[in-house]
């Protein structure tokens, strides 16, 4: 998607970045970086920062940034019209899963952070290291 701005009108911008401490290589200041340059390339100011480090992103509860943009938003307190974040997921991209059973003919399969397969997983067993993650496979023919 291509964005044509004005480049005469700047629109203004907030930002979102997290972190959880597992994944150290998206702080929260690389975070920010990307998306101030996004901001320059696309004519936008960033005139509001909001951050949670060393949060999960499973849940909202502990999330302090997050909780204030969304009042901010919800009370109109904002002054911005966009709202800048940048995805760390690292899991649907790159065919990681992101929970619940694995859907008819298919299987769970758990890999290591270079992605060498480590076994199957079964029905309500889980990963037991952060750098683990599982993809769906094919299952038996049958």
């Amino acid at each position: 998607m291509e964005i044509i701005a004005n480049p005469l009108t700047r629109s203004r911008a907030a930002h979102y970045v997290r972190m959880s401490t597992e994944h150290q290589q998206y702080s929260p200041e690389n975070q920010a970086d990307i998306l101030r340059q996004y901001a320059a390339d696309h004519y936008m100011e960033i005139v509001q920062v909001y951050s949670d480090h060393g949060r999960s992103g499973l849940n909202i509860a502990g999330r302090s940034g997050l909780n204030q943009l969304m009042a901010d938003v919800e009370n109109k307190q904002s002054d911005f019209t966009s709202l800048l974040v940048y995805d760390v997921s690292r899991l649907i991209e790159l065919g990681f899963r992101q929970g619940g059973p694995a859907g008819y003919g298919l299987r769970r399969q758990l890999i290591d952070r270079d992605q060498t397969p480590k076994g199957l997983l079964g029905r309500g067993e889980r990963k037991s290291l952060q750098t683990d993650r599982g993809i769906l496979i094919p299952g038996p023919e049958q």
